[in-house]
């Protein structure tokens, strides 16, 4: 079921989904099976986004990329806004949100900055961002008092 499950977080149609899983496994799966299964997934990821934060953290990486991303039927790309964090408590670092835009601004970024406040983000006093204007912005708005380092080439992701 988690392979179906990958298989739609990767964009392949329900159609196709049907088909590879028949042509491989023998067995096929109705159209209302695998959406019912990504409803799931939606529930699980649902309730992660909402979670509350709790403790200080004060050392934030906020970033964005671009990814195809499934909207109304159709595959297109999209920004997906990243921020990790770094609790005080036992200095671990977390994924604090993940959240899909249409567009990287100003509005978009206070928007999601509003709602870590609302889930309890406290304590930032360090933000490594890219010097994207309406970031930038935005983290003034929100995080006043905290010291914010730009860089001005992309992040770099570690592979595993």
């Amino acid at each position: 079921m988690t392979t179906l499950q990958q298989m739609y977080l990767q964009g392949v149609s329900t159609r196709k989904v049907n088909k590879i899983t028949k042509d491989l496994c023998g067995t096929s799966f109705s159209k209302d099976q695998v959406s019912r299964l990504v409803g799931q997934l939606d529930e699980v990821l649902q309730t992660w986004r909402n979670r509350p934060l709790q403790g200080d953290h004060p050392y934030l990486v906020i970033d964005a990329r671009y990814e195809k991303v499934r909207h109304d039927g159709q595959v297109r790309s999209q920004g997906v806004l990243i921020v990790k964090g770094v609790g005080s408590k036992h200095g671990k670092r977390e994924i604090l949100a993940v959240e899909v835009a249409n567009t990287e601004n100003e509005t978009t970024y206070s928007e999601l900055f509003h709602r870590l406040k609302q889930r309890g983000l406290s304590g930032v006093s360090y933000i490594v961002s890219d010097d994207h204007e309406g970031l930038t912005n935005a983290i003034d708005r929100y995080f006043q008092g905290g010291y914010m380092a730009a860089v001005s080439s992309p992040l770099p992701t570690q592979r595993h």
